[in-house]
């Protein structure tokens, strides 16, 4: 796929935008009982669990801190690929 895009866009959102975003996302999904796929659904206990994914995003570290651009699995963007100038 990574030698056929012409483009590839990441948004690095900052925390402070990120983490309201997501936690409003996830409440919505658990008061509307949202289908999630494959009958899954956000609950209260698993929003509010160790697992959150609110959690998991505040220890995520941020390209711009990093300095590194990683795929949405964590892994290292091929040599070649750099940021954008835009």
């Amino acid at each position: 796929m990574w030698p056929h895009a012409d483009l590839i866009l990441w948004r690095d959102l900052p925390p402070r935008v990120l983490l309201p975003r997501l936690v409003l996302r996830s409440v919505g999904r658990v008061e509307r009982r949202t289908h999630l796929g494959h009958g899954n659904r956000e609950t209260w206990r698993r929003l509010l669990s160790r697992e959150s994914i609110v959690v998991y995003a505040r220890g995520l570290p941020s390209a711009a801190a990093t300095g590194t651009l990683r795929t949405v699995r964590g892994e290292r963007l091929p040599d070649g690929v750099r940021r954008s100038s835009y």
